[in-house]
């Protein structure tokens, strides 16, 4: 699966975060996405109910540089949730040496989720999101496995779980589709 996260960082939106108010005075944001987009809830659960069967793949996990300190690694996860090997919603995690060191388990979750493991970890509390989106082509959406779709705007939330003195941060990209799910 090719890698849409790039997108995040050098896209040409990829300073433009914010909240949701301000990004749906600039693209339409339906109710059915916005619920998707706006959910506090463990997303998993949310496309369990909504969908037929129901997958989690792991993309990949790397450790990168931190790009504040390239002397300092930073565990990065990326995964899909999907169904029928159609995707709906990618991830990605990035885990900053220092959390990592102090909760090895994050990078042993293996085919667990982590807001899952989160919710078993007390001490956890997550930011408020931020709200972007990004036009990809339709090429690169079908070669991730969606097809025939009109919309090739893809939206993202990001925010930041602490944990005690510690913190990671998640992405996740909701892929065209996202909307005509049941809520």
């Amino acid at each position: 699966m090719p890698n849409i996260f790039n997108l995040i960082k050098s896209g040409p939106n990829s300073n433009n975060w914010t909240n949701i108010e301000v990004i749906a005075e600039q693209h339409v944001v339906s109710s059915a996405l916005k619920s998707w987009l706006t959910e506090t809830s463990l997303l998993t659960n949310k496309l369990r109910n909504n969908i037929d069967n129901y997958q989690f793949e792991v993309l990949q996990e790397y450790f990168d540089e931190d790009e504040k300190d390239s002397s300092k690694k930073i565990f990065v996860r990326e995964i899909a949730m999907l169904s029928n090997n159609r995707p709906y919603i990618l991830g990605q995690t990035k885990t900053p040496e220092k959390t990592l060191s102090e909760h090895p388990w994050i990078n042993t979750l293996g085919e667990n989720t982590l807001g899952e493991a989160l919710k078993n970890v007390g001490e956890a509390v997550r930011s408020d999101f931020s709200y972007n989106c990004f036009y990809i082509e339709k090429t690169e959406l079908e070669n991730i496995g969606i097809q025939e779709i009109k919309q090739t705007l893809i939206w993202a939330r990001r925010s930041t779980f602490s944990l005690g003195n510690n913190n990671l941060s998640t992405v996740e990209l909701f892929l065209p589709g996202i909307e005509c799910l049941s809520n």
